[in-house]
């Protein structure tokens, strides 16, 4: 395996664009209101909450490691952990260092912003630093105490998108906040539905995430999720041009349809990796769909 290959594996890339997305909504509703961005800042920002993100699953490979959940279950496009560790295709001491350097990183990009705005945006930074390293890092380990799935509402939900808004603007508003509701319960069901085919082994580890906890049946939970982030963004119409109607007409059925098909997806493993994948999809569309109202196109 590459180099490349096995550091993109390390920080789990495909999951990235979850840190993406509500950068680029609190960016949008930034422009909306200013009609202009700061294009420095905003790249610091989106490089800055990409490398916490990729940081951040770095050190939850190597703490569910140190832990004694790497290893248990195979690795997956879409949900288990990346085994770097219990393969010996990295050793712990490299992978350490690589969080680090990419907290490291992530730091330098929060501090040039704190210059430009304000001590508060390497605050929010900071804090986004902490929830995702404490995500399974101890003492915190909200992961193995069934705090995980809203600590990830939060941090990729209000918490990155007010950050994003904030390095533009430099100071906080509503609107954002609002806007990051369906984005967070988007977020926590893409988690949660990725939580199923490795409920067996994540109990074995000791990891009392809601799947765990509702012993690996509660489908009805994921499908809540979903309406509610799909009732949540009805409000954020209002203001939107006419055409945003359509898409997002699209979007609610294609949701509707997604957590109809929740329900038959515990029976089988093609449709629930389906279900994996489809929800990601609508995560994006609805961040992409949201981001288009606030930019008034």
């Amino acid at each position: 395996m590459g180099r490349i290959k096995l550091l993109w594996q390390a920080v789990r890339g495909p999951f990235l664009v979850a840190s993406g997305i509500p950068v680029l909504l609190g960016t949008a509703i930034a422009y909306g209101q200013r009609g202009e961005v700061g294009l420095l800042r905003f790249v610091l920002a989106l490089c800055g909450c990409l490398l916490l993100h990729a940081g951040a699953n770095a050190a939850n490979n190597y703490y569910d490691w140190l832990l004694g959940a790497d290893g248990l279950k195979p690795a997956g496009s879409l949900s288990g952990g990346s085994s770097l560790l219990a393969t010996g295709q990295l050793t712990p001491r490299g992978l350490r260092r690589l969080y680090r350097f990419l907290y490291f990183l992530a730091f330098l990009c929060g501090l040039t912003i704190s210059f430009q705005v304000g001590l508060l945006a390497l605050f929010i930074g900071m804090l986004g630093l902490l929830l995702g390293h404490g995500y399974t890092a101890p003492p915190a380990s909200f992961s193995y105490r069934g705090w995980g799935e809203v600590v990830t509402g939060i941090t990729f939900g209000p918490l990155t998108v007010l950050g994003a808004y904030y390095t533009q603007m430099a100071r906080l508003d509503w609107q954002p906040l609002l806007a990051s509701i369906p984005i967070g319960l988007l977020i926590t069901a893409v988690l949660y539905i990725n939580e199923f085919p490795d409920h067996h082994t994540d109990r074995l580890a000791g990891k009392r995430n809601w799947v765990v906890s509702t012993g690996g049946k509660a489908i009805g939970i994921y499908q809540a999720l979903i309406i509610l982030a799909l009732l949540a963004s009805m409000p954020l119409l209002f203001s939107a041009s006419p055409w945003i109607l359509v898409p997002y007409t699209a979007i609610t059925l294609f949701g509707l349809q997604m957590a109809w098909q929740g329900r038959h997806a515990l029976l089988c493993k093609d449709l629930l990796l389906r279900v994996q994948a489809k929800t990601i999809v609508i995560y994006s569309l609805t961040g992409l769909l949201l981001c288009a109202i606030y930019l008034q196109v």
